[in-house]
């Protein structure tokens, strides 16, 4: 009689006993995922801030990529915000809380898309590639993969929903951000045109318009592109005279 009022008991005790929190563990792979993609996105906002150039590795284009419009989010480099996400991530896996593998989650479906948006363009747009932009998207996609398919099983499985949101959340940043920037590069004070002649300060515009004929007439060729700010640039420093440069379009999309 009294081993069966012990067990009553005991059934009792396991019943009415809280639920443990679960035990969250650090990813080594996503946490280097994670330092790699701050470390490289922290190089190129350094490079773009500074007006240098990045080291491009042979068979690599990163200063058509750089340069591109689709290198900055509304007038600000991308590389900024990478570094704040590689940063977040980098914070979100050392924590021990228990809505850790949501925020991972919502992490992990916006750098994967963003990572995959980003790849797109370069491969279907610019044609052309920047060796630390893959590194970069590299490590957003190991971190989506550690968030999706953990190594242990005391993540949530049940990840789409938010990683769906983070992913819709990225996308829809880029599209606002691209849609608000402006077409082509801004010009500096000392190219730009005057309000009331419109003459570039770098001469008037009977002086450009006879120096892109010269240009044009000695076989000089401007070889460019309609996403290149520089070539922009250029373009805009001739003001009116724009017109009579030797430009040819590399890209056919132009």
């Amino acid at each position: 009689m009294a081993t069966a009022s012990v067990s009553a008991s005991s059934r009792r005790a396991r019943r009415t006993r809280p639920a443990q929190a679960p035990t969250w563990t650090r990813d080594p792979l996503l946490l280097i995922a994670a330092a790699v993609g701050l470390l490289v996105s922290a190089y190129l906002a350094v490079v773009d801030l500074t007006g240098g150039s990045a080291v491009c590795f042979a068979g690599f284009d990163c200063d058509t990529v750089q340069s591109s419009a689709y290198s900055r989010i509304l007038g600000m480099p991308l590389a900024i915000p990478g570094v704040a996400y590689f940063a977040t991530v980098l914070v979100a896996g050392l924590l021990k809380v228990s809505w850790q593998p949501r925020l991972l989650q919502m992490l992990g479906g916006a750098g994967a898309a963003s990572a995959l948006a980003f790849v797109g363009v370069q491969g279907l747009i610019l044609n052309a590639w920047c060796q630390w932009c893959l590194v970069v998207d590299a490590a957003a996609l190991i971190v989506a993969l550690r968030v999706f398919w953990p190594s242990t099983p005391t993540f949530s499985r049940r990840a789409l929903l938010p990683g769906a949101a983070g992913a819709t959340m990225a996308i829809a940043v880029l599209v606002v951000g691209y849609a608000g920037a402006p077409a082509t590069a801004n010009v500096t004070p000392a190219a730009s045109t005057t309000a009331t002649g419109g003459a570039s300060q770098l001469g008037s515009t009977g002086q450009l318009a006879a120096l892109a004929t010269h240009l044009r007439e000695s076989g000089a060729v401007f070889y460019g592109a309609y996403w290149c700010s520089h070539c922009q640039t250029q373009k805009q420093m001739f003001g009116a005279a724009a017109t009579q440069l030797p430009y040819v379009e590399c890209d056919p999309r132009g």
